[in-house]
């Protein structure tokens, strides 16, 4: 794998074109196979792989691969993200900021260039949807925080900074904006499902809590919106169907 990467990293390298072969060649195999996508993604960004491989070779063979994925594979590999975002090889704050920010920005690619939208709108809002999974991790590093009682295993180290969290909403509203974007007749579901994940980890996470905590009558209205949307929702729903 380091092989591989310093050899396609630098055009003056003895073996830099003979790099493309296996790369395209991982693609073609995850085409015939979409499944085997979670094994290539954790093989190229875990151990001697990197989470920048596209940027050190130049290449998108990372991004091609993740795009082939199947709904199942991209589950395993959101899983997989999710730890890596916790848990960064580097524990200095500045190098796990840019860690943290290429993640994300490989969470919004997945977003943007996922193509069956049209036909899975329904399936990508259930609750075991690769989409949800994705938006649940950015909701969870932009707007909550473990507490004393978190037991250790998912606590961020380093701790996820001001600066990261900020990031992550960024990419959160970025990703909105492109779902909205996507169908004009279907716009609710995915703003919804963001508004519901906040809420349900709000009330059932016994192990975080809100970054952002408003007074009594901030968290009044918020309910009282919470309610207006799922009624909302459900005449959406209903009109419909």
């Amino acid at each position: 794998m380091r092989s591989l990467i310093n050899h396609r990293t630098s055009s003056e390298r003895f073996l830099h074109n003979a790099t493309l072969a296996p790369l395209k060649e991982m693609q073609t195999r995850v085409q015939n196979q979409p499944e085997l996508a979670s094994s290539m993604v954790l093989a190229l960004t875990s151990k001697n792989g990197t989470i920048k491989f596209d940027q050190l070779t130049r290449t998108k063979t990372l991004e091609s691969i993740l795009l082939l994925a199947d709904d199942a594979a991209l589950r395993k590999i959101l899983a997989h993200f999710h730890l890596l975002i916790l848990r960064p090889e580097a524990q200095e704050h500045g190098t796990a900021n840019i860690h943290r920010r290429t993640l994300a920005d490989i969470l919004l690619t997945l977003v943007r260039g996922y193509k069956k939208y049209q036909s899975s709108t329904s399936n990508l809002t259930s609750d075991d949807s690769w989409l949800r999974q994705l938006l649940d991790i950015l909701v969870e590093c932009a707007y909550f925080a473990p507490n004393h009682s978190a037991p250790p295993n998912p606590v961020p180290l380093p701790a996820i900074s001001t600066s990261s969290r900020t990031m992550f909403r960024d990419r959160l509203s970025s990703c909105l904006t492109y779902l909205v974007s996507i169908r004009q007749s279907e716009q609710m579901p995915f703003p919804y499902l963001v508004v519901s994940i906040i809420q349900a980890r709000t009330i059932s996470s016994k192990s975080q809590g809100l970054v952002f905590e408003g007074d009594k009558a901030a968290v009044k209205a918020v309910r009282k919106t919470h309610k207006a949307l799922e009624r909302l929702n459900s005449e959406v729903i209903f009109t419909v169907s």
